[in-house]
């Protein structure tokens, strides 16, 4: 019979060896997975997904209205600030940041095939020694083609629900960072002089109070005005542009910009009080919606969603709030559908709006108004869409069986599937994998006439798979 010291020792000699094996499993995981490339760590060189994942580039601080952002490091001194369009930017005395670094997880297509919007990593068909990142936009057995800036499959326009809308957005104005000159009017204005809309640092206060013993019955609208800037600072009505403000060095000639009527409105509400209505207006140049969000003491009621002079269709939120907690209200005409979405949920969906785009985009896409309480608005923004050049000689394709379509989110700089000629449609042995996160780099400098460049955790970025689910 073993003694108590020697079942000791074989306790613990047992935990040696679980603990050894399962040094060694670990071990052979992280190789694995790691060493053996199962999931590669890879920087970004190029600029045709920005600015989603930047390649070099440079961090700008616009002189004017206090944005920051990104352009591509190359060919230009000068920046336009894309906020703001303030256009004296300098580049020269700002380092050159290294590519966002990215993790790629090549097992993500053992499991199933890219779903569309998904951004992947690939090998150039073109020369397949070089890694590319690209969006899936076309599946197998699809015709593709490109009109006015959307993708259309089997002659019908390929629509994105709220989270794939927010993944490939681009920022167009922030209200949280206005011009400071005295020449350039704030973007967000209303035509009435007896205006009760008031704003503060980007935040818009609204009251609903009385006036001469009764309310006020017609509808006070803060429009938002969309204008381009000269660098005299004369500023003029226009559409939202298909412009981007990440390539500074690429001149584009007048003619060949485009009108991008595709747009999405975000906005917090919050410290309400009184029993009354919010009214968000949306329109792409072609069809006009208006949103009728209902409050009362206890929170948000119900919603209607008027389509041109039609009767509003009626909805109930179940949303129930104190008056100073803020929501989040979202509103886009995005590939032709109208789409309403409270605190990341979508509530309303109209899709009934045919498959031919706008000709042309509008200089007023969206406005606010309230009646009955009293509110206020902050964290305003206004987004667009990628729109999606074609390019010479470009034409309908048709998918075979494990093909993909792929694009670059930055349309006029990507070479992608539009000019691949005949590897436009991507074989399936070409997928790497999925992108899984970006992590971008900081800056400290100088020292000693040096920058220093190391990885910075808090920026990470998930890099979300958005399938065609809503």
């Amino acid at each position: 019979m073993p003694t108590l010291r020697q079942t000791i020792g074989s306790v613990r000699g047992r935990r040696l060896i679980s603990g050894g094996l399962l040094a060694l499993l670990s071990l052979g995981l992280v190789e694995m997975w790691l060493v053996q490339g199962l999931v590669i760590p890879c920087r970004v060189v190029g600029d045709s997904m920005a600015p989603t994942l930047r390649g070099v580039h440079r961090r700008v601080t616009c002189g004017d209205c206090g944005f920051s952002f990104s352009c591509d490091a190359e060919g230009a001194v000068r920046a336009v600030c894309p906020n703001c369009g303030a256009m004296d930017q300098r580049l020269a005395e700002r380092p050159d940041l290294v590519g966002d670094r990215v993790l790629i997880d090549r097992t993500a297509f053992w499991r199933c095939p890219p779903e569309r919007w998904q951004v992947v990593a690939l090998r150039d068909p073109t020369q397949s020694d070089r890694l590319v990142v690209k969006r899936v936009v076309g599946l197998p057995g699809e015709t593709i083609e490109i009109r006015c800036g959307d993708v259309y499959a089997d002659g019908r326009i390929v629509r994105k629900n709220f989270a794939q809308q927010q993944a490939a957005a681009l920022l167009v104005h922030d209200a949280d960072f206005p011009s400071q000159r005295p020449a350039v009017s704030s973007r967000w204005r209303s035509e009435r002089s007896d205006s009760r809309w008031q704003c503060d640092a980007g935040r818009f206060f609204f009251s609903g109070t009385l006036v001469h013993g009764s309310r006020e019955t017609s509808l006070d609208w803060l429009n938002y005005h969309h204008e381009r800037r000269t660098a005299e600072d004369a500023v003029r009505p226009s559409a939202v542009l298909d412009l981007s403000g990440y390539n500074p060095g690429r001149a584009r000639r007048e003619e060949d910009v485009r009108a991008v009527s595709d747009l999405m409105l975000s906005l917090r509400v919050g410290q309400m009080s009184g029993r009354g209505s919010l009214w968000i207006r949306a329109t792409d140049g072609c069809d006009d919606f208006r949103v009728r969000l209902a409050f009362e003491s206890d929170g948000w009621r119900r919603w209607q969603v008027f389509h041109g002079e039609g009767e509003g269709d009626a909805g109930s939120f179940g949303v129930r709030t104190g008056g100073s907690e803020a929501h989040r209200i979202d509103v886009s005409l995005i590939d032709r559908q109208f789409l309403l979405a409270v605190d990341g949920r979508t509530v309303a969906v109209r899709r009934d709006l045919g498959d031919r785009p706008p000709t042309r985009g509008t200089d007023r896409p969206f406005g606010v108004a309230a009646e009955g309480i009293d509110v206020t608005i902050r964290q305003v923004r206004v987004y667009r869409d990628i729109f999606y050049r074609s390019v010479a000689g470009m034409q309908k394709i048709r998918l075979p069986a494990d093909h993909f379509y792929v694009l670059g989110d930055n349309s006029s700089e990507s070479s992608d599937s539009r000019i691949w000629g005949e590897y436009a449609a991507v074989d399936a042995k070409f997928l790497l994998g999925n992108v899984l996160v970006a992590i971008p780099s900081v800056t400290f400098g100088p020292v000693f006439g040096r920058y220093f460049q190391v990885p910075n955790p808090l920026g990470i970025r998930y890099i979300q798979r958005q399938g065609d689910r809503d």
